[in-house]
């Protein structure tokens, strides 16, 4: 749990929080250089620093942000068409004779893509493929991160 600070607004139902809002918890309104805002305890991995100085500028950054719909179970080719293709060839053909269980390690990602149901974005061996990738540097750690957000209603079950 960390401490976060975010422009102060009107809660306006869960839609207002720029994560999950049971994420957050004990929001105290703080008020600096005369610009209100919430210093709140956050549970979740989001870069929450939008730069806004306003509501205004809060809600336009909020809608730049994906959907919070606390879907964390999606289809895997639902999953498969979150990686960009020079991502799903790398996956593919990677090869490296430095560190051949690194390469195994891929390998296993990629049947794990190939049979499996569904991908449960928050389940420890989903996020250890994800490190596997990260590891041999198809991915990135923030590109991780992004692909774990929240499934659209198109991607669910």
């Amino acid at each position: 749990m960390k401490n976060v600070l975010i422009p102060w607004f009107a809660i306006n139902g869960t839609d207002s929080y720029p994560d999950h809002h049971s994420k957050f918890s004990n929001p105290v309104e703080v008020e600096l250089h005369g610009v209100k805002y919430y210093t709140a305890g956050y549970s979740g991995n989001k870069d929450l620093e939008s730069g806004a100085h306003d509501y205004a500028d809060y809600e336009a950054w909020l809608g730049t942000q994906p959907p919070v719909t606390g879907i964390r179970e999606i289809r895997t080719d639902a999953f498969r068409r979150r990686l960009t293709k020079a991502e799903r060839k790398s996956i593919r053909k990677y090869k490296n004779g430095q560190n051949p269980t690194l390469a195994d390690d891929v390998d296993d990602v990629q049947e794990s893509l190939r049979y499996a149901r569904s991908v449960r974005l928050d389940h420890p061996y989903f996020i250890a493929d994800l490190q596997v990738l990260v590891t041999a540097e198809i991915i990135t750690s923030a590109r991780a991160d992004d692909l774990r957000v929240d499934g659209l209603p198109e991607e669910a079950l």
